[in-house]
């Protein structure tokens, strides 16, 4: 199978961002965190964060003699390597800095092509002078847009709400210890790997086990998603597992059923709802219970009362894989009445 990997560097492959580690060598960390949350919070621009930067480092001494010698000493990942090296299609996406990033595609032997970065450029003497071209959000999601496009499979790596434009072009996303329902979270690299290396080796599915957390859903449904069609028992299954989940969590009565039981459990406002979502906040109870209402006229009721063809293998997996993300929701959650 044709797989195409599309990689954000800073906290994917690296432990902690480039320019933080460099700062970290040249004693202004305290100085460049401060741009940085700037930038995470969207306060500042691209642009406006490297206006701070390259004075503050330029400042501090940092040439491109400094960024060669240092190269070794950013600590990476366990696993990057290997993870770059999981297909010949790999692409670096990244606002992260060339000094670094370039070095590290010609090290894996990346063509420049597959590679994108903010360019920084340097004078004669080698002190850091300026970003000719800072990348930002909608440039790396314009990027992995005109390539994903080219592969069977795509898979997206990123750890920040800033990787979520890119990530949408791919068609399995991942986020590195990410919390959001449509995107799948790991903490190490190697399940990607395994992954990858599945899907190259003639495998088209990718194994419920990455996928699926809960360990009761993972038994009644992992045969049936790996089975050759009848895609729709998986997701009756596992809409019935959500059930009892819900059920037993609130105590409620057996013959409550589909909607009505999550009407029972779950209320929009925190007030007057039995099961209170672990945040505690409005915004996420009205969010949840929204979403656990609209699953079952959209999901549950289609397979439970009819036999349902053309589901196919990948939309079930993504179904019960969302599914998998609901029940830690009812799990998590707090009973109040």
């Amino acid at each position: 199978m044709n797989v195409g990997l599309f990689l954000d560097v800073d906290g994917v492959l690296t432990d902690k961002a480039i320019n933080l580690q460099y700062a970290q060598f040249l004693k202004v960390e305290d100085k460049l965190v401060k741009l940085e949350k700037l930038y995470a919070n969207r306060k500042i621009t691209n642009q406006q964060f490297n206006a701070g930067f390259v004075p503050l480092f330029r400042g501090a001494g940092f040439t491109r003699n400094f960024a060669r010698k240092h190269f070794g000493k950013i600590q990476m990942r366990t696993n990057a390597s290997d993870l770059i090296s999981a297909t010949p299609n790999t692409f670096l996406v990244s606002s992260g800095p060339s000094f670094f990033i370039d070095t590290l595609a010609e090290r894996h032997k990346l063509p420049k092509d597959r590679v994108l970065c903010s360019q920084y450029v340097f004078d004669r003497e080698g002190s850091l002078k300026e970003c000719i071209k800072p990348v930002n959000s909608a440039m790396k999601a314009n990027f992995v847009k005109e390539h994903a496009k080219r592969f069977e499979v795509s898979i997206g790596v990123g750890d920040t709400e800033q990787d979520i434009e890119f990530l949408g072009h791919c068609n399995m996303r991942i986020l590195m210890a990410g919390n959001r329902l449509e995107y799948f979270s790991v903490r190490e690299l190697q399940p990607i790997i395994d992954v990858i290396g599945k899907l190259q080796t003639g495998g088209s599915r990718v194994p419920a086990d990455y996928l699926i957390r809960d360990t009761v859903l993972l038994k009644r449904c992992e045969d049936i998603l790996h089975a050759s069609s009848s895609f729709d028992r998986p997701i009756t299954v596992a809409t019935q597992i959500l059930e009892v989940r819900i059920r037993n969590k609130v105590g409620a009565p057996k013959e409550l059923v589909g909607e009505n039981l999550v009407c029972f459990a779950f209320n929009e406002e925190l007030s007057k709802t039995k099961l209170r979502v672990a945040s505690d906040d409005p915004g996420d109870q009205r969010g949840f219970t929204q979403i656990l209402r609209g699953f079952v006229p959209a999901f549950r009721n289609k397979t439970h009362h009819h036999i349902t063809d053309g589901i196919s293998q990948e939309e079930a997996m993504r179904i019960v894989g969302f599914i998998d993300v609901l029940l830690r929701v009812v799990d998590d959650s707090v009973k109040v009445k």
